[in-house]
């Protein structure tokens, strides 16, 4: 999965370059400079209505709340829920 695999190595360019390759292919002269800047990032994932997401397994949630906590994941999750018993519907590692 590519998104397990982003967040959880430290070394993020060789699967950014695996998959600029397969989307863009290799025209740009700065293939392997841009791969570079690009895996650097921080990225901000903002989820609204996360109560929504809510599921018997809570897969999604458990993937979601564990990748930020990963070492080299830079990944920061803010999340908004509209239901005051969120934390009492969630298994308890998440």
């Amino acid at each position: 999965m590519f998104l397990d695999d982003f967040f959880k190595k430290k070394d993020k360019k060789p699967i950014v370059m695996k998959y600029m390759t397969k989307s863009y292919g290799k025209n740009s002269k700065n293939f392997s400079k841009e791969a570079g800047r690009i895996s650097d990032r921080v990225r901000v994932l903002f989820v609204d209505e996360l109560d929504a997401l809510v599921t018997p397994r809570q897969t999604l949630l458990y993937n979601l709340f564990e990748w930020p906590c990963n070492q080299n994941s830079n990944l920061l999750v803010i999340s908004i829920a509209n239901t005051m018993d969120l934390p009492e519907r969630l298994q308890s590692k998440i």
